[in-house]
């Protein structure tokens, strides 16, 4: 709606836009797909572009085809929303034949939950909003449930969780082996940012009782990355410049999501949540992020924007400690070239640059970027 309302704003006319909702027992009342196309054609506007809307669309069946017949009419631009359980991206290709662009959308990036909680909160400082999106999270109905009790967004995270994990990933993969799978996305989300692999997990849930051999893993880890809950990131070779098939790590899409699952603060993880965050930022204004490595050095993100240019990112939640501060940098020095290289911290030290890396204070650096841009 919010779009349509951006469309309308941009000088197009009410009557070029249509918006059904097949979660609405009266729009599912116009009939079939057949029917659906017969009054939507009618409302179409012949000689201007015109906008449909067609929302929870996995509603309706054979929804494919009407998407398809509507596609093909040159004016019409269509958009199409819908349940993970039914609209992943492998299984929208079969149905749509690959003519669609997929828009993903996450939870509130920083400036977005920063003008938001600002505006309604001016006496928190910078760094306590920073605090409670680390420990909170940026989705909107999560916020929102926040201003009544963190209770109540806690209930409601929870079902939010509970409804990916068994419409998303139980229901349409079939999934019986329910304990199993619980103790891996619990594994997962309490080793968020760490390098992990689906045999390193097997071994580790043999040694505390829990059989799970690396392929029920890998197809658990899977799902999960399909199911938009977790991001998968693999690891890079800098100076070979090529992908290496070892170790992974593994990133939330939300952290209310592992506070309310593991029942535990996380902020006394708070340097692997800071880098939660930044992975998440850098996969919003990036074609692609991944883990570095160079020799026996590790970069904590290597990104490659969408012009095809690289740069290298590490993050620290502080480096006011002198070797602290030469650790971090080390990875950064090791590679000889003039590529931009950034450390990312929490610290307020004015930008300063040691040998070519820039030093930038992360709250600086989120809301640098303009989330009107972003999409």
């Amino acid at each position: 709606m919010m779009f349509a309302n951006d469309i309308i704003k941009g000088g197009v006319d009410t009557n070029q836009i249509q918006f059904y909702n097949f979660e609405d027992l009266d729009i599912l009342s116009i009939g079939d797909i057949y029917q659906i196309h017969t009054h939507i054609k009618k409302g179409l506007i012949n000689d201007k572009m015109n906008y449909i809307f067609l929302d929870e669309v996995q509603n309706i069946k054979d929804f494919q085809l009407l998407v398809d017949s509507l596609y093909i009419k040159p004016n019409v631009d269509i958009y199409i929303t819908g349940s993970n359980a039914y609209m992943l991206s492998g299984e929208l290709a079969t149905l749509l034949t690959g003519r669609y662009v997929e828009i993903n959308l996450l939870p509130l990036q920083f400036a977005e939950y920063y003008n938001f909680i600002s505006s309604k909160s001016p006496n928190l400082s910078k760094n306590e909003i920073l605090a409670n999106y680390i420990h909170f999270g940026g989705i909107p109905e999560y916020v929102k449930q926040l201003s009544i009790s963190e209770k109540q967004a806690d209930l409601f995270a929870h079902s939010i969780l509970k409804t990916i994990i068994e419409k998303d990933i139980f229901k349409r993969l079939n999934i019986t082996n329910k304990h199993d799978f619980n103790k891996i996305l619990d594994f997962i989300l309490d080793s968020v940012g760490s390098y992990v692999s689906p045999r390193s997990i097997s071994d580790t849930l043999r040694s505390n009782g829990t059989i799970v051999d690396k392929q029920t893993v890998a197809k658990y880890l899977d799902a999960l990355c399909e199911a938009y809950l977790i991001y998968k990131v693999p690891r890079f070779e800098i100076k070979g410049k090529g992908l290496l098939q070892t170790l992974n790590k593994y990133y939330i899409v939300d952290p209310c999501f592992a506070k309310v699952r593991l029942k535990k603060s996380i902020i006394k993880d708070r340097s692997h949540w800071l880098g939660n965050m930044v992975y998440l930022e850098l996969f919003r204004r990036n074609k692609e992020v991944f883990i570095g490595k160079r020799n026996n050095l590790e970069v904590d993100f290597v990104v490659i924007d969408y012009n095809d240019y690289t740069s290298y990112y590490q993050v620290a939640w502080t480096t006011e400690n002198p070797g602290t501060l030469e650790r971090e940098l080390a990875s950064l020095r090791a590679i000889k070239d003039s590529t931009p290289k950034y450390l990312i911290t929490t610290d307020i030290d004015f930008n300063p640059v040691y040998d070519g890396i820039r030093k930038l204070n992360v709250i600086d650096w989120l809301l640098s970027h303009n989330p009107n841009n972003t999409l």
